[in-house]
């Protein structure tokens, strides 16, 4: 069963979160005992490769703390699938400029209708199948998109991508 970030919003009037950026699982098992509600995983600036993250991702699950991973860019859309497939409750993509670059991130995570993610009853985020109902129920609406304005372009369009993207 996956652990949504979404889910604690309205629950947790303040959440505590923690970067990982060492590419340790052992240091993602150490933060499933801290008392984080979120782990954020850098794969843009962290020291880990997808394997690194993918064994993050499984130190904490079945835990409280919900996952997102940091890609290194919004344009690799098969990563965000991926690791939404890994079992990411959300995903942070940096330098995003405009409303497009922003809604075809969202849409990369999203099923269809609302996005292009491809489907699949295997993934491990849905228990590799036997958990899948749920699952597909609730990820299109329980994702977090999270997306980082860091050009003079990103910052000219804010208004726009907040509103649509």
């Amino acid at each position: 069963m996956m652990n949504w970030l979404k889910d604690k919003f309205d629950l947790v009037p303040e959440l505590k979160g923690i970067w990982l950026a060492s590419g340790s699982p052992v240091a993602a098992e150490l933060v499933r005992y801290s008392g984080f509600d979120w782990a954020l995983i850098d794969m843009e600036h962290g020291l880990g490769s997808e394997i690194d993250t993918l064994n993050a991702i499984k130190a904490l699950s079945d835990s409280s703390v919900s996952v997102i991973v940091r890609i290194p860019t919004a344009s690799d859309k098969g990563l965000v699938k991926k690791m939404m497939d890994y079992g990411a409750s959300g995903i942070m993509a940096p330098a995003l400029g405009s409303e497009s670059e922003a809604e075809a991130f969202v849409r990369s995570m999203k099923y269809p209708p609302e996005g292009m993610r491809g489907m699949t009853a295997s993934s491990r985020a849905s228990s590799y199948g036997f958990d899948f109902k749920n699952y597909f129920a609730e990820a299109n609406r329980k994702s977090v998109a999270i997306v980082q304005i860091e050009t003079l372009e990103g910052l000219e369009s804010v208004r726009s991508i907040a509103a649509g993207g």
